[in-house]
């Protein structure tokens, strides 16, 4: 499949890249809208930053700041927004509003999150290889096969539960579960994940692993992301998540006619 442009709308204070911009509901809705515009065939909305050192809202506090806004977008783009979240009650409650994905950062470790998503099965579900929230920098996979077992054993669990493996999304967890080191690994040898047979999401944009070869700031970092997101393209990634649609939109659509032309 060619691969799918997933915006991202931080309704936040404190998110690591963007921290605030959107943390006003008339400011959210217009850049939800624009994104669309720009191209993003999905976006995600998260409420709840889980960047290092944060101290992470509970179940209705998340819910409380991202209700209002959900309501008013999720009655026309239902189809087209993902809901960030590792709380049951919430992914629930979206997806009675009409949201369409649930992005699961707490990597399904919820027993209750799988209940909610086998018994909704219209709903798109992406699972993260996440060892600990928020996320911590002294907590990570030692290796690929490492996230590949965790994958596997969470896959096999889901197909218990009863949920269609045709449903479920991969995100191998760049930031959450890997150091520089193995963020690259991740980034530039994604095939090895492809035995999963399982879409592969890739959330890198303005990522800290990007440090080891750019002098920018997390804000500065978009030509650094759409790199190394043109590289995923030519290895096949099904999703890219990433704050500058506009920009991704562009250079896919350029990079697919070449691809397909040859």
């Amino acid at each position: 499949m060619q691969t799918k442009i997933v915006g991202i709308l931080n309704y936040t204070p404190n998110s690591f890249s963007d921290g605030g911009s959107f943390f006003d509901l008339k400011a959210a809705q217009k850049h939800f809208e624009e994104m669309l515009e720009d191209g993003a065939d999905i976006v995600d909305i998260g409420a709840n930053s889980t960047n290092y050192n944060r101290i992470l809202l509970n179940a209705e506090e998340e819910w409380n700041r991202v209700q209002e806004l959900l309501h008013i977008i999720a009655p026309k783009y239902g189809h087209l927004i993902s809901l960030d979240t590792f709380y049951p009650e919430n992914a629930e409650r979206a997806i009675d509003l009409g949201v369409h994905m649930i992005n699961d950062v707490g990597g399904a470790k919820d027993q209750r999150m799988l209940e909610v998503i086998a018994k909704n099965k219209h709903i798109l579900y992406v699972f993260i290889c996440s060892l600990v929230l928020p996320a911590n920098k002294e907590i990570r996979a030692k290796s690929r096969e490492e996230i590949y077992d965790f994958a596997k054993s969470k896959l096999d669990l889901m197909q218990a539960k009863g949920i269609e493996l045709s449903r479920v999304i991969f995100d191998p967890g760049i930031g959450f579960a890997t150091n520089t080191s193995l963020s690259l690994k991740v980034v530039s040898e994604l095939a090895f994940f492809k035995s999963l047979n399982t879409p592969i999401y890739i959330g890198h944009s303005r990522k800290s692993f990007l440090e080891s070869i750019t002098k920018f700031l997390p804000g500065g970092r978009d030509i650094e992301t759409l790199a190394a997101s043109l590289y995923m393209v030519l290895q096949g990634v099904d999703y890219l998540r990433v704050h500058n649609v506009n920009i991704h939109a562009h250079a896919i659509k350029i990079w697919e006619a070449m691809r397909s032309s040859l």
